[in-house]
C-alpha cells in the first residue's frame, strides 16, 4: 500500500507540474507591408526657398498653391524607379505650372498678401485668388506654361468693389434657377457677406447674415444645402437659406 500511494503521489505531483508549466511559444511570424506610404512630403525650403505657401485650391484635378511671393503653382505626383529594374517606385512631388501675379495694383504694404484662393465647381478654367483687399480671377486657359514672368494683363482680372479690409474667408455656393455659381467673400472684422456672379465677376449682392445677437464679426463660413452655417466671433450659426432660390432651383431640376 506503501508503494502505490508514493507511486499515486509522485504520478499527481508530476501531471500537476506539467499541467502548470505554460506552454512554449509560437515561433515569431514574420509581417510584410507591401501599402506604400500615403504620406508625401516636401521641403519648402528646398522647392520653392525664402516663401511660404499661404492657402490651396485643387483645379481640375490638380492641387494649386499659392505663396508669399505670389506666385501660383500647380503640383503633381511623379514615380521615380530607385534602381535600374527594379520594381519599387519612389514617389515626389513635382511643380508642373508657375504662374506670377502682378502686383503693381496691389496697395502696399498692408494689403501684400494673398489669404485665399478658390475655384467654381463649374470651370476648370478659373481661380479666384484674393490679394489683400481684393479678389482677382486668373484665366488658366490661355495662361503660359513653365515660366515665372508675370501674367498678361489680358490674363487677369481685378474686381470692383474692393473690399475695407483684408479678405479673410473666401466660399462658393449655388443659386438660383439655372444652378448659377456664387462666390462668397468676407473681409476681416466685417458682417457683410459679399456674393459674386462666377461667370460675369460681378459683385450681385451684399448681406449681413448675421442673427440677432449671435455675434459681430464673420470668421468663416459653408453653405451645406438648405443650410449656411456661419463662425462668428462668439457663436456658431445655423441659417435657414432663402427657401425661393431652392424652389426655383428643384424646377430646373424637373424640367
Amino acid at each position: 500500500s506503501s508503494s502505490l500511494s508514493s507511486s499515486l503521489s509522485s504520478s499527481l505531483s508530476s501531471s500537476l507540474s506539467s499541467s502548470s508549466t505554460p506552454p512554449p511559444p509560437p515561433p515569431p511570424r514574420r509581417s510584410f507591408s507591401t501599402t506604400p506610404t500615403l504620406v508625401l512630403q516636401l521641403e519648402i525650403t528646398t522647392s520653392i526657398p525664402n516663401v511660404s505657401i499661404g492657402c490651396l485650391a485643387t483645379i481640375d484635378g490638380y492641387v494649386w498653391t499659392a505663396s508669399s511671393d505670389f506666385m501660383l503653382r500647380q503640383w503633381t505626383i511623379k514615380n521615380f524607379a530607385d534602381d535600374v529594374g527594379s520594381v519599387s517606385y519612389r514617389k515626389e512631388l513635382q511643380v508642373l505650372h508657375h504662374l506670377k501675379l502682378p502686383i503693381a495694383n496691389v496697395e502696399v504694404p498692408r494689403f501684400q498678401s494673398i489669404t485665399g484662393m478658390i475655384s467654381p465647381l463649374a470651370s476648370k478654367n478659373q481661380v479666384w485668388v484674393a490679394m489683400g483687399n481684393q479678389l482677382v480671377v486668373v484665366d488658366l486657359s490661355r495662361a503660359p506654361k513653365g515660366t515665372q514672368s508675370p501674367l498678361s494683363p489680358t490674363l487677369i482680372q481685378f474686381l470692383e468693389p474692393r473690399h475695407n479690409d483684408v479678405i479673410r474667408f473666401l466660399g462658393r455656393t449655388w443659386r438660383g434657377r439655372n444652378d448659377q455659381m456664387v462666390v462668397l467673400s468676407v473681409s476681416r472684422e466685417s458682417r457683410e457677406l459679399w456674393e459674386w456672379d462666377s461667370q460675369t465677376h460681378m459683385r450681385v449682392g451684399v448681406q449681413t447674415p448675421i442673427p440677432e445677437g449671435c455675434g459681430g464679426v464673420i470668421k468663416c463660413g459653408v453653405d451645406t444645402g438648405l443650410f449656411r452655417w456661419l463662425a462668428t466671433d462668439t457663436h456658431l450659426c445655423r441659417i435657414l437659406l432663402d427657401q425661393s432660390d431652392e424652389k426655383e432651383k428643384e424646377k430646373g431640376k424637373e424640367k
